[in-house]
């Protein structure tokens, strides 16, 4: 007899010797095989069970495997809303976000957050930063709120109304943490004053003054004393070298008795210091270059016996001397006067003489005679950099390496076309773990670039990274003076009449805050790419940037210098020109 389903015999299905607890099948249908509304079972013709349809629980339902369905399943979520997992593993209703909003992962949750213009990057804050803030990135990786990096100009004071080149200079004592300036000021006298650097700005104390005139002034802080020592020519009479050691004591400054270096005729006084010998050496041009031997002792420092030391006619200012700390070597640069090329000479302390050793000459084209040239030694390759001009203000550099009592040079090469650089000095300086090149800019500028200087060349950070200050109407703005302090992590620059201050420790800017970020949080930056919609008050069609003087969005001038984007609208900049 054929088989059936619904049978009201002994078995649910006919001909088949199962119970209904053997079948599992309890839940099913009733006990005398009939089967309940919504719960029907089908089997094919072999009365196999093949499906339940239409069933509908009111419990939960356990499944151990997979659950296949042909047809709709239906769960009860509003509209817009997504199932996605939550903490506990288990689905969950995720409301859909407001309009014109996207989803996005954290990582961990799904969430939807601001559509965003592109360009944005997560970054870790140090320090709150609140949206809209011009952030940059710190050394060790993290952001903070961009600071101004050049201060505001601070008054040297006492007169101060240089007329020559060499009419400032700075020196760091590390005994007392303090920045001396140096300068020509009322009457042409020395004067000194005693520098102190919180907050990024520079004060000074009351200045002090030798009495006597002044030129070409220099000076090197000697470590083994706790003093600063400055060479000056005393620019009246026979023009006379000289020299006198200064002290500090809190922010005041005193000058002991002046030495006199040479009774005439010496231009160009140059002092360093020898942390080797633990003396000073002092250049000075006559007709040649001379060099001799300071030792401080108290206020006053005694010297030793002048030596030549350049074999030729050296130009009119152009002698300079570096200490190279590893080879414990000072090295000479000067120009030829009937060359006009540079050449180069190790000279080397023993007690209280100095001797040179075999001077070679620079390649290249010839050299103005009026420009200065300068030397620094550089400890992280150590190496020395030259830099120089052509005739017609194209400047030039050498890198040059000391070995025992000789040294050697790379081809002259000539800079970057693109630098605006003009007829005055340009120095190296060595900042902590960075390196500037000072030079005086087309336009009456004082100018501060970073550079990268290497075994063979001298690299330039891009021109809109350059800061710039008017260097005012005299010939001394013409030859900026700076000095590194260590302690606070400031470039002091100087020119003529006043000192301004530059950070060069402020976080290297990377773009604009998107969002509210907790000190140690993480959140959104708008990057080079992107659009920032936390500003306010712009123009729109008008470019801005962030100036070394200012840590907020400034109007970009007409050079542009600095600019990082260009306003669409009173509340959104797109950052078309910012570097990361």
């Amino acid at each position: 007899m054929a088989g059936y389903i619904g049978s009201k015999g002994s078995g649910i299905i006919s001909g088949i010797d199962a119970s209904i607890a053997d079948l599992n099948l309890t839940d099913k249908a009733s006990a005398n095989g009939t089967t309940e509304a919504n719960k029907v079972l089908t089997a094919d013709g072999n009365k196999d069970v093949t499906a339940i349809r239409n069933l509908t629980a009111t419990g939960d339902a356990t499944v151990g495997g997979s659950v296949t369905a042909t047809g709709t399943v239906t769960r009860a979520l509003t509209r817009g809303s997504i199932d996605v997992g939550n903490s506990s593993g288990v689905s969950s209703a995720l409301a859909k976000g407001a309009a014109g909003t996207v989803l996005t992962s954290d990582g961990t949750d799904l969430s939807f957050v601001a559509a965003s213009g592109g360009g944005e990057q997560t970054f870790t804050a140090t320090g709150a930063i609140t949206a809209g803030n011009l952030v940059g990135l710190t050394s060790s990786g993290t952001i903070s709120v961009a600071e101004a990096e050049l201060q505001a100009a601070v008054a040297i004071g006492s007169g101060s109304a240089a007329s020559s080149t060499a009419s400032t200079y700075l020196v760091y004592d590390t005994a007392n943490d303090k920045v001396l300036l140096f300068f020509k000021g009322t009457s042409n006298y020395l004067y000194g004053r005693v520098g102190t650097i919180a907050n990024g700005q520079i004060s000074f104390g009351t200045a002090a003054t030798t009495g006597v005139t002044a030129g070409f002034i220099h000076a090197a802080y000697d470590v083994n004393s706790g003093k600063t020592v400055v060479s000056y020519n005393q620019n009246s009479g026979s023009n006379s070298g000289m020299a006198v050691v200064a002290t500090v004591s809190g922010t005041s400054l005193s000058f002991g008795t002046p030495v006199t270096l040479r009774s005439s005729g010496s231009n160009n006084v140059k002092v360093e210091y020898d942390s080797n010998a633990q003396k000073v050496l002092f250049i000075y041009d006559g007709s040649v270059t001379y060099g001799r031997v300071g030792t401080v002792s108290g206020t006053t420092v005694s010297l030793g016996t002048e030596a030549q030391v350049s074999t030729y006619d050296s130009a009119y200012q152009t002698a300079d001397i570096t200490f190279d700390t590893t080879a414990n070597k000072f090295v000479l640069s000067y120009t030829r006067n009937a060359m006009q090329v540079p050449s180069f000479r190790v000279l080397t302390i023993s007690g209280t003489s100095v001797s040179g050793g075999t001077e070679i000459t620079g390649s290249g084209s010839l050299v103005s005679a009026t420009v200065l040239s300068h030397v620094t030694y550089i400890p992280s390759i150590n190496k020395t950099a030259f830099v120089g001009s052509y005739v017609g203000a194209y400047y030039y550099y050498h890198i040059l390496t000391v070995s025992g009592t000789d040294i050697t040079a790379t081809a002259g090469v000539q800079f970057d076309g693109d630098l605006p650089i003009a007829n005055g000095s340009n120095y190296i300086i060595v900042a902590g773990n960075k390196t500037f090149m000072q030079f005086f800019e087309t336009g009456n500028y004082n100018t501060l670039i970073e550079i990268g200087v290497g075994a063979t060349e001298i690299t330039f950070a891009p021109l809109s990274e350059k800061v710039r200050w008017t260097a005012g109407a005299t010939a001394a703005t013409h030859d900026p003076r700076a000095v590194y302090d260590p302690d606070t992590g400031s470039l002091v620059n100087g020119g003529a009449t006043d000192v301004r201050v530059l950070n060069v420790t402020a976080p290297a800017f990377v773009g604009i805050a998107a969002e509210n970020i907790s000190d140690g949080a993480t959140g959104k930056v708008t990057v080079a790419g992107g659009i920032n919609t936390s500003v306010s008050g712009l123009t729109t069609g008008k470019s801005y940037g962030l100036t070394a003087s200012s840590g907020s969005l400034t109007l970009s001038g007409v050079d542009r210098i600095g600019e990082i984007g260009i306003a669409l609208s009173s509340s959104s900049i797109y950052l078309n020109v910012g570097k990361l």
